[in-house]
């Protein structure tokens, strides 16, 4: 024979205080994390794409226009910084306009999507980067606009991915 707990008897309220208070100490007592998210939403023929930029530090933001025919160097980038580099450091001339979102000012991007349709953004939480091997590195802010730059499709910027070394802080 089985029982039911009524919902106001003492082992259903006791098992619900237990509950919350778990709860409670898990949302209160976790360390924050900052890291980002990015998504997309498509409905028919339209997609809604949004992100968010969770940093321990709040930054101002500045949304940039970027026209097409601009000249751009890298700049040499070495984990958190730029370097000194003193050979030749790779340069294009934009290909594509785009509109961008940054903290850090024009072509040090967090994002943005260029006239061709082509999107990039990034979310930050941890990153592997490959090997130094000679080439100046590229900091992943730099690196996304040089995509947007120059290329319409993520089949161009696979085809592509070798062009510059990408370097940061892991």
């Amino acid at each position: 024979m089985t029982t039911a707990t009524h919902p106001n008897s003492a082992p259903a309220r006791a098992s619900l205080a237990i509950v919350l208070v778990s709860l409670g100490l898990a949302l209160f007592c976790a360390a924050p994390a900052f890291a980002c998210s990015v998504f997309a939403i498509t409905a028919s023929d339209t997609t809604v794409l949004g992100q968010n930029l969770d940093l321990d530090t709040p930054l101002p933001g500045l949304v940039v226009v970027n026209p097409r025919g601009i000249e751009k160097t890298i700049l040499p980038w070495e984990g958190e910084g730029p370097v000194p580099y003193e050979g030749e450091v790779p340069s294009w001339t934009s290909i594509w306009a785009s509109v961008t979102f940054t903290c850090w000012g024009r072509d040090f991007i967090e994002g943005g999507m260029n006239e061709a349709g082509l999107m990039i953004d990034q979310a930050n939480l941890t990153a592997v980067y490959p090997e130094r091997d000679g080439r100046p590195g590229v900091s992943p802010a730099q690196w996304m606009q040089y995509q947007l730059d120059n290329f319409a499709t993520v089949d161009e910027v696979l085809e592509h991915l070798d062009d510059l070394r990408l370097d940061g802080a892991e």
